[in-house]
C-alpha cells in the first residue's frame, strides 16, 4: 500500500517540477536542457 501512496506523490512533483523548469526557462531553454 505503501507504494500506491508514493505513486502519486512522484507523478504529482515531477509534473510540479516539469512545469516550474518550464515556467523558469520558458519553456523554449527547457526543451534543449532536456
Amino acid at each position: 500500500m505503501s507504494v500506491s501512496e508514493t505513486t502519486p506523490s512522484i507523478d504529482h512533483y515531477s509534473n510540479l517540477f516539469q512545469t516550474f523548469e518550464t515556467g523558469l526557462n520558458g519553456g523554449s531553454d527547457h526543451a534543449i536542457h532536456d
